[in-house]
């Protein structure tokens, strides 16, 4: 009992040292921050609400937040332009033509709307109803026409006026603050969740967008973690049937890495352990020291290699090997947007999405243009 006592004093005093400190508040709680951390120390009046995808093309930066808003920053102004008139935006991406395609909510369906070389929207003709809970886990898997969406329960093919559906054979779990995908040439869709410091997964959809559409198609969970999100999903750029997926947490110690799933199976590509600078004293606690491993937080391809964001640096890699490191350039505040060009096919954006499900504050997305 009074061990108990004392412990729960300790606890008591340490959570009234961290309210008294104004520096170390964050919007979601109260944390201890690491200040020799480039991305670990904001400011609350520099964040946007949750930045949920970015993706960068034809010079220009698209963001979606947590709300569904749309926006916009061409590289040549660096202003914030939103896409308002969208409403509230379920998914988005890039067709082969470099134009953005959304889907969007209109009371209870869901519908296509594309953006023409003048900046205007078309929305088609097919509506996609769901339900409520469907509406927060829609996620687009190939925005090429015809346009492909996945839900827990199926995927989705835009065919004229109608949608046909694919039931997936076990359904999903698609609950996440961010879903990245990526398609291999064989139609397969791999799709990572991050759900912070309660982990995330790795599911495989076979053979997807491939076969015969009008039969169930199998899914698999190829990995999952209870305290490892996956952050991002691109395919390899060295083995095109493959791809490259990141990990990435920072809530009370650092964890992440870099794997490479090849069909149902996934190895190891980048594991690296702590700087001595993480802030874990390394005498009273060794083993939280062993088992410190940098957090990536994005990927991205980039002409045959592809660019890693840690929280302290990028890091270009050329296959398997580590081929270059730079440091995280100095960002401006676009719109209330942290956002870095480090060239001109390479922008940094931070977003504070991670630290609505763990301490990790906010973190990189790192976009490269295809």
């Amino acid at each position: 009992m009074h061990s108990r006592i004392e412990t729960m004093k300790r606890v008591t005093l340490g959570a009234l040292l961290l309210a008294a400190n104004p520096a170390i508040r964050t919007p979601h709680g109260v944390a201890v921050r690491d200040p020799s951390r480039t991305l670990v120390q904001p400011d609350p009046q520099q964040l946007i609400d949750h930045i949920t995808k970015a993706v960068l093309a034809d010079n220009t930066v698209w963001l979606l937040d947590i709300n569904g808003r749309l926006s916009h920053v061409p590289l040549d102004s660096m202003r914030l332009v939103p896409d308002t008139a969208l409403g509230t935006v379920l998914d988005f991406g890039i067709d082969p033509e470099k134009r953005v395609v959304a889907v969007v909510r209109q009371s209870r369906v869901a519908v296509v709307s594309r953006r023409d070389a003048r900046g205007q929207w078309h929305a088609d003709a097919a509506q996609l109803r769901m339900r409520d809970t469907t509406a927060a886990t829609i996620t687009i898997v190939s925005a090429s026409d015809p346009v492909t969406v996945l839900t827990p329960e199926a995927l989705y093919t835009e065919r004229g006026r109608s949608w046909q559906r694919r039931q997936l054979v076990p359904a999903l779990d698609l609950h996440s603050v961010q879903r990245s995908v990526a398609v291999t040439p064989d139609g397969s869709v791999i799709i990572g969740t991050n759900v912070g410091e309660w982990g995330g997964t790795l599911w495989r959809v076979r053979g997807g967008l491939a076969g015969d559409r009008s039969q169930p198609v199998a899914t698999a969970r190829i990995a999952r973690s209870y305290g490892l999100p996956v952050t991002s999903v691109v395919q390899d750029p060295e083995r095109s049937a493959c791809v490259i997926a990141s990990m990435g947490l920072l809530h009370m110690l650092e964890r992440g890495g870099i794997i490479r799933v090849c069909g149902d199976s996934a190895t190891a590509l980048f594991e690296q352990p702590c700087p001595r600078a993480a802030g874990i004293d390394t005498v009273e606690y060794p083993r939280l020291a062993q088992s410190c491993r940098l957090a990536v937080f994005a990927i991205a391809p980039s002409h045959g290699d592809f660019w890693a964001a840690t929280s302290r640096e990028l890091v270009r890699f050329h296959g398997h090997e580590v081929a270059e490191r730079m440091p995280m350039p100095s960002f401006k505040i676009v719109g209330g947007i942290p956002l870095a060009v480090a060239n001109p096919a390479l922008v940094i954006v931070r977003t504070n999405i991670n630290w609505s499900v763990s301490l990790s504050g906010p973190t990189p997305l790192v976009l490269s243009e295809p």
